[in-house]
């Protein structure tokens, strides 16, 4: 079926729309196949927060929704082309609309204005809906979570996109969701590199304390808290693919599932935030030195911690 563009003048509704329609979801999404929750006791039981989840699927914002059983603020990218048969959705349910390439004020605004009224809004960062693998995230749950001082909930979805293929067929999908722990956002003014490519100029510059919980290793050097990319400080480790780097990132992955402190310098390099990370006071860079292959990296060790 051709997919039609959204309305521009899609708003969130009012709450008690959103609230009816939050059980009106719940039980149509039963008929979508088995839906598994993990995490359930991380999700805040009232108050505000970003949700931020992937997309591989139109049913994502269903099941999201099925899940918390609240009502959620979703921002959807205006220029989203969707099947006539999801369309019901947004305009029921209302959505904060914004240009992917360019986040305008009034997304911004909008975005502020749910947090401040005890919502939660829903922001899926790779952008719109990917296929079954992850791409970048954009930084746009960050910068909206720092601005309104509030807490980030990252959520994972699997199984949901094959869902309305399955749904066709007659077949059931099973859909696991999964909250990991919220972690905060703590605004403090420190000396930071401009970047991490080049250490020799310094500035004072507004950074963070991430906190949260480390879902994923990429390597002996790059980790994931909660749902943001964080490359180690001053820490040089072997490459992946080599037997070292293959080492050092099998050390690294016995701390998935532990929750670590991350002080941003404030800067970033590709898609990863650049930070100085402890677990219940041990230093992460400290122990893969002493544990692996890997070596302090003393050009780019600012805070002169190795």
């Amino acid at each position: 079926m051709e997919n039609i563009g959204l309305p521009k003048s899609i708003k969130p509704r009012p709450y008690w729309v959103q609230y009816v329609s939050t059980y009106i979801v719940f039980f149509l999404s039963l008929f979508i196949g088995k839906i598994r929750v993990n995490g359930r006791h991380n999700i805040p039981k009232e108050g505000s927060f970003v949700l931020a989840s992937n997309h591989f699927g139109y049913f994502d914002p269903f099941v999201l929704v099925h899940a918390i059983r609240r009502p959620i603020d979703f921002i959807m990218q205006k220029e989203l082309g969707i099947e006539l048969h999801f369309l019901f959705a947004p305009m029921i349910y209302g959505a904060i609309l914004t240009d992917r390439n360019k986040v305008g004020p009034s997304t911004i605004k909008d975005s502020l204005k749910s947090i401040k009224k005890g919502k939660i809004l829903g922001i899926f960062p790779e952008g719109g809906i990917t296929s079954t693998i992850l791409t970048e995230a954009k930084p746009g749950a960050v910068f909206i979570a720092s601005k309104a001082n509030t807490k980030i909930l990252p959520v994972s979805i699997s199984g949901g996109e094959y869902a309305w293929d399955n749904m066709l067929k007659g077949n059931s999908s099973i859909i696991t969701i999964t909250f990991s722990m919220f972690f905060t956002l703590i605004t403090n003014s420190v000396m930071a590199d401009e970047t991490i490519r080049n250490s020799s100029k310094k500035q004072y510059s507004k950074i963070s304390i991430l906190s949260g919980l480390i879902t994923h290793v990429r390597d002996g050097d790059t980790i994931i808290v909660g749902s943001i990319p964080i490359r180690l400080a001053a820490l040089d480790c072997p490459e992946k693919n080599t037997t070292k780097g293959m080492i050092a990132t099998k050390i690294a992955l016995k701390f998935i599932g532990q929750a670590a402190d991350c002080k941003l310098t404030g800067a970033k390099t590709y898609d990863r935030f650049v930070a100085y990370c402890s677990m219940n006071g041990k230093d992460f860079g400290q122990y893969m030195i002493q544990n692996s292959s890997c070596k302090p990296w003393k050009k780019f060790d600012i805070w002169n911690k190795y």
